[in-house]
């Protein structure tokens, strides 16, 4: 019975502490123009969203080890400024868009010279972050999660250990 109630709150607790969705979006070298199969992906990711609920959404820009740092800088801010017209487009409203940063090359961690081609394609990339707000419908489910856990565990603890039940049970 304990183990049943420590994974109903461990699973309850998790969905209620989901405050924030990530979305990659990948990119052609050199090119910020959003491909039709990511832009299916991240129309798809837009749709799911819960528009009510977000309290920001910040978009950054990456990309490969090739070019300068300066062109690296630029590319990554017009990849960042490609998703932030698509979210604009869609109707995500422009004040919820707080961070929209090119943050330039990510630094490659080359195991086998294999792998620098796919590694590269990994690293052209846009990561979306939603940030929800804070749900006070959640507040008041964990507060009867909490109290509910703690009648079931006093009850389990009076039933195996009689009136001699731990001092924290009183709190």
């Amino acid at each position: 019975m304990f183990r049943i109630l420590f994974l109903l709150l461990v699973t309850f607790n998790v969905c209620l502490a989901q405050t924030n969705r990530k979305h990659v979006v990948y990119f052609e070298t050199d090119k910020y123009n959003v491909l039709e199969t990511e832009q299916n992906r991240l129309l798809l990711f837009i749709q799911e969203l819960e528009r009510k609920e977000i309290k920001r959404v910040s978009i950054y820009g990456f990309c490969d080890d090739r070019g300068t740092d300066q062109y690296n800088l630029g590319l990554s801010q017009n990849r960042a400024n490609a998703i932030k017209d698509v979210f604009s487009r869609l109707g995500i409203k422009q004040n919820l868009i707080t961070n929209v940063d090119g943050k330039g090359e990510i630094l490659l961690k080359i195991i086998t010279s294999e792998n620098v081609n796919i590694i590269r394609g990994l690293n052209r990339k846009v990561e979306i972050e939603i940030e929800y707000k804070s749900n006070k419908k959640g507040v008041v489910v964990k507060k009867w999660v909490k109290t509910t856990t703690r009648f079931l565990i006093s009850k389990i603890a009076h039933k195996n250990l009689g009136s001699n039940k731990p001092s924290f049970f009183n709190n």
